[in-house]
């Protein structure tokens, strides 16, 4: 009879864990088109404290859920050096997000 819990449970992981992957790797995507979008924003010639309302008011989607880290994630973007500005910065973090 205790089969029948551990069945379930081992039926319940193949489910669930590459449906919480698949969920991971939107949820990283997002985040970085908002890392993308505040890198634009800057190269853009825009200030750090205009760059996350800017933003947070062209954020859709799943991007959108993320509106509240913005001051964090402004914060991090305004901190890189000129040069080191483009795509690679959100394509990095997305790769560092997937990580965790």
């Amino acid at each position: 009879m205790r089969l029948v819990p551990v069945l379930a449970f081992v039926c319940a992981l193949v489910v669930l864990v590459p449906e919480a992957r698949a969920s991971k790797a939107r949820d990283c995507a997002a985040q970085g088109e908002v890392v993308a979008a505040l890198v634009v924003a800057r190269q853009g010639g825009a200030s750090a404290e205009a760059a996350g309302p800017q933003v947070a008011g062209a954020l859709k989607g799943r991007a959108a859920d993320y509106a509240p880290a913005l001051p964090y994630l402004v914060e991090w973007v305004y901190s890189l050096e000129p040069a080191q500005l483009g795509p690679a910065v959100a394509e990095s973090y997305e790769a560092a997000c997937r990580a965790q």
